[in-house]
């Protein structure tokens, strides 16, 4: 459950938990006028109710939205377990550079990048439903959110993280769905350009789909760590505590659903929250401010082979830290396998595979890439046509057709000195037995070869798109040409396409333009 706390009138905090009980720990700290935002795991009474408590001294608006949840074993509902992997690989990131994000360059304001999960960073390369993530943004100059979702899907417009201009580093976790396609979309709904990094902790299966993950126990949120009656943890230094002291099962607990709050940091900075059989990750899982208030976030941490996490204050003065824990991920003693290896290079674009790779690793200045510019759409089909009367026999049933196609442009960009690099999608032609599409919803990337020198293709520049009535085009520009002088950077635009006809969805298609190298100085 993602809870937001927006124009707060006073310094404090929301608490959250099932109706009926007011938690003795917050789920959300916030700032007077600073709007914020927190996902936690929270447990629901017992007709599926929680109850937002206000524990400040003034007004507060608040939304709440949820993006999963757990039941109860009882083999009626199919559901899905979580296999944690270690915290130190990132899936985006523009102040390193690390896979898909590019050093030196933030994402732009009110722009969105997308990037791959599935075979990266220790998720399977199929199989995966969801993943869980932690988010920061730092080096903002005005304030903003921004929001994450699967590609191929409308932004949802639900923030995953709020930022001020006085904020300076923000975490947030969250919990995000996967669709087929195995990307997500990271959209920064701000005035400023911003510096992002996101990091794995973990990803969920379906039952039965591949090795058995862990399983869930809810437990009412209850504080196990609060230095606020003992000593504060000094700049630099690290506390390690039991995690597992409330469950039922402590030796089965594998990773634990934490709520981590800072109190009267003596100077901004961030925590990193760890197995305390592991080195620090040098990962922030909460930042705060200097000054008196609270800051607060979640985290799903893997524990020690004994239960133990570590927390390490990565400031240059004390803070005050509460713990509090809200479930844990138990095993029912199986090991849990490591995940598979990365997806090797697949041999084409379908709808149920994006290849991240193309077919064959070039040279350093070679062109990586040769394929169809054309996308068509599945046929969108069913068994009885709209004017056929409902009592109809199977006989006088007509089937029909619909469909579109959209090509994927050359990357291009306007004049000789331009820096600003374009990936075009543009309808082609519509028809079927049926007529066009009622509408059609297409998106596009621009896509970069060996742009470190990694021999991967990597996404540059997003247009996630909208349904419209299958007119116009979809473009996402790239506005800083990246120059090696090394070796070359080639692009490619990637297109998808879906379609809707009388309340029916296809299945998305995808195509990838032929390709093309820009020189940059």
């Amino acid at each position: 459950m993602t809870i937001e706390a927006i124009n707060p009138a006073q310094n404090g905090s929301l608490k959250v938990g099932a109706a009926g009980q007011t938690p003795s720990v917050s789920a959300l700290s916030f700032k007077a006028g600073q709007s914020a935002s927190n996902t936690g795991m929270i447990e629901v009474n017992a007709q599926g109710k929680v109850t937002v408590t206000n524990a400040s001294a003034g007004a507060v608006d608040a939304t709440v939205s949820t993006s999963g949840f757990y039941l109860a074993d009882n083999g009626s509902v199919p559901g899905s377990t979580y296999s944690p992997v270690p915290a130190d690989h990132y899936l985006y990131d523009t102040i390193r550079g690390d896979n898909w994000g590019l050093p030196g360059n933030k994402l732009g304001a009110n722009s969105s990048a997308a990037f791959g999960v599935n075979g990266h960073a220790g998720v399977p390369a199929s199989g995966a439903t969801a993943v869980a993530l932690n988010i920061t943004v730092q080096d903002q100059t005005a304030g903003g959110w921004v929001s994450i979702y699967p590609v191929l899907s409308l932004d949802p417009n639900v923030s995953a993280l709020d930022y001020t201009a006085a904020s300076g580093q923000t975490t947030s976790s969250q919990i995000v769905s996967l669709n087929a396609s195995g990307f997500l979309a990271f959209t920064n709904h701000g005035s400023s350009p911003i510096n992002a990094s996101i990091t794995i902790r973990g990803y969920f299966t379906a039952e039965g789909d591949g090795p058995d993950g862990l399983n869930y126990t809810e437990i009412p949120p209850q504080a196990i760590v609060d230095t606020a009656n003992t000593t504060a943890i000094p700049a630099g230094q690290s506390l390690t505590f039991n995690s597992s002291q409330l469950a039922a099962t402590p030796d089965s607990v594998s990773a634990a659903a934490l709520t981590v709050t800072t109190r009267d940091a003596q100077q901004a900075g961030w925590l990193s929250v760890y197995p305390a059989d592991s080195s620090d990750p040098n990962l922030p899982s909460v930042s705060f401010p200097a000054g008196p208030g609270n800051a607060s976030g979640s985290d799903t941490v893997v524990t020690s082979g004994d239960q133990k996490i570590t927390l390490t204050n990565h400031s240059s003065g004390a803070v005050h830290v509460q713990v509090a824990v809200s479930g844990y991920f138990v095993s029912d003693g199986t090991p849990i396998d490591g995940a598979p290896a990365p997806a090797g290079d697949p041999t084409g674009g379908s709808p149920d595979t994006v290849p991240d790779m193309p077919t064959a690793v070039p040279t350093d200045d070679s062109d990586p890439d040769d394929v169809s510019a054309d996308l068509e759409s599945p046929t969108v089909s069913t068994g009885i046509d709209d004017a056929s009367p409902s009592n109809a026999s199977a006989a006088t049933k007509v089937p029909w057709t619909s469909w579109c196609v959209y090509s994927a442009s050359r990357p291009f960009i306007l004049t000789k000195t331009s820096r600003d690099i374009h990936a075009k999608g543009k309808k082609k032609s519509c028809g079927g037995s049926a007529g066009p599409p009622d509408r059609c919803h297409a998106g596009v990337d621009l896509e970069a070869w060996n742009l470190i020198g990694d021999h991967q293709w990597h996404v540059v520049a997003h247009n996630g798109g909208k349904w419209t009535k299958c007119k116009g085009q979809v473009v996402a520009t790239y506005k800083n040409c990246h120059y090696q002088p090394r070796y070359r950077v080639w692009y490619r635009t990637a297109l998808w396409l879906q379609i809707q006809k009388r309340g029916l969805f296809s299945t998305p298609g995808w195509s990838y333009s032929k390709t093309k190298d820009f020189y940059c100085d």
